[in-house]
């Protein structure tokens, strides 16, 4: 089965259930991206399939492959994996920071995942305590006062010279690169298992 292209057909159930108290988790991992708000009332304009919301599609395969259900809780869809919580921030890539900074987590029990061009398709990297140039990224950076932050980068790459950065992003995947991108669900948690560790 195919985790991704079934997710993305997945229609959350509205209105998600509210999460009134955060939960003690251990590991934070907060996916950035664009509001699914957007993805539903705008197809046009944000469809669910650009190269810089890959991090949430593949959260939302980790999702439905272990049957999980997202909760709301300020400007976030929060799902609870044993110590591990889920996060898919519900603001525009360059606010990422607001919903991150809304969640008031140490910035320790943070692991950001986001997209990278300059990795090739559906490898996976992770980065301890580094800066980054990543729009999403460096918003978080700023508005939790934190230089440096934990991130796992979902390659999207390699991006043509000859495509401006804004524009490549911004484009959609091919079905052959969706499928491409299915490959790394398992790899990419069993590397947010073993952040745990």
């Amino acid at each position: 089965m195919n985790l991704l292209l079934s997710a993305a057909g997945v229609k959350a159930k509205q209105p998600l259930a509210e999460m009134t108290t955060l939960p003690e988790f251990d590991l934070m991992v907060c996916a950035i991206g664009q509001p699914l708000s957007l993805e539903t009332h705008l197809p046009g304009q944000f469809p669910k399939w650009r190269r810089h919301v890959v991090a949430q599609r593949v959260m939302e395969a980790i999702i439905q492959e272990e049957k999980l259900e997202f909760q709301h809780f300020k400007d976030c869809h929060i799902a609870t994996w044993g110590r591990i919580g889920l996060v898919s921030c519900q603001t525009l890539m360059n606010d990422s920071g607001s919903a991150v900074k809304n969640l008031g987590v140490d910035s320790k029990k943070l692991l950001i995942l986001h997209d990278d061009f300059n990795i090739p398709l559906g490898q996976i990297k992770t980065v301890s305590k580094a800066t980054s140039r990543h729009n999403g990224v460096r918003d978080i950076a700023e508005k939790m006062g934190t230089p440096q932050l934990k991130c796992l980068k979902i390659g999207i790459g390699p991006k043509p010279s000859s495509i401006p950065m804004v524009n490549f992003v911004q484009g959609t995947f091919t079905e052959a690169e969706q499928m491409q991108i299915n490959q790394c669900v398992a790899h990419v948690k069993m590397l947010l298992q073993e952040g745990l560790r």
